[in-house]
């Protein structure tokens, strides 16, 4: 089932997913093990935002957090982060002829910070918001950054985001828990590389009430393989095997070339500048 809302949590709207998979139910057989990659990544763990490569620019920020209860799974030292970053945008590439986000790098590799929360799982699935307000307190505040939190846990949704600051994958609340976080370079099937974009896109703006096709609380309507699709519409659900598009028809939130209504295409986090 796929809920979504917007929520006030200590004075700040929150968009909530929750994507539309089968509920998982436990079973004899083992958990698959996590790859190893060749992806160049970061080996070693930060508590801070290392130097940016780029400055002054708007860019992306990942980082891996953990409640105070939880296990470590080490998603921003394996290179699991920073390989399911990398085919988000190979992914945007492929749509938008050849266009990325800004990432956040250092030394030419994605800079992934790690957070441990102060607070328990069951604590931060009560009150998602304490996650921010933590975060902010623990340093991660720049402005001109939006932060694609990975949360090593679980929760009530998929995702959660707030506009241009905070973007959350809650990494066991899409598809089987059992499965590590296990992304391909050439394939945005994996379904936290597809939440954590879905939920980047909410937070540049995606899909303004103005819309054509604009359903729910930022959603849209017109195809499933929409990668804002709203999953609370009556009628089947995606065939997995179908690809995942951006902006089906190039009419609600990207490319449409409107100016009396909001632009994706035109966000400041593109690495070319605004279309």
């Amino acid at each position: 089932m796929y809920v979504l809302g917007i929520t006030a949590l200590g004075g700040a709207l929150f968009a909530e997913d929750i994507w539309p998979r089968e509920q998982w139910q436990p079973g004899p057989e083992p958990a698959p093990e996590a790859p190893v990659y060749t992806y160049r990544y970061i080996k070693e763990r930060s508590v801070a935002d290392r130097p940016d490569d780029v400055l002054g620019e708007k860019q992306i920020h990942a980082v891996y957090v953990l409640p105070s209860d939880g296990e470590d799974k080490g998603y921003d030292t394996s290179g699991a982060i920073a390989v399911s970053m990398e085919s988000g945008e190979r992914w945007l590439e492929n749509q938008t002829d050849g266009r990325r986000l800004r990432l956040d790098t250092w030394n030419g590799m994605l800079d992934v910070s790690f957070y441990r929360f102060s607070r328990t799982e069951a604590e931060l699935e009560k009150t998602p918001g304490l996650m921010y307000e933590e975060l902010r307190l623990a340093g991660f505040n720049t402005t001109n950054k939006l932060y694609a939190v990975h949360y090593g846990a679980s929760g009530p949704f998929c995702g959660i985001s707030e506009s241009v600051s905070w973007a959350i994958v809650y990494l066991y609340n899409c598809g089987d828990p059992r499965d590590p976080f296990a992304p391909q370079l050439e394939s945005f099937r994996e379904e936290r590389t597809t939440g954590i974009f879905h939920e980047i896109f909410h937070s540049l703006g995606a899909v303004p009430s103005c819309a054509p096709h604009k359903s729910g609380e930022s959603h849209v309507s017109d195809s499933p393989q929409d990668l804002m699709y709203n999953y609370r519409l009556p009628g089947p659900l995606p065939d997995p095997e179908d690809p995942i598009v951006l902006d089906f028809g190039r009419d609600d939130y990207y490319g449409h070339g409107r100016d009396d209504c909001p632009d994706v295409a035109k966000s400041p986090f593109w690495q070319d500048g605004t279309a």
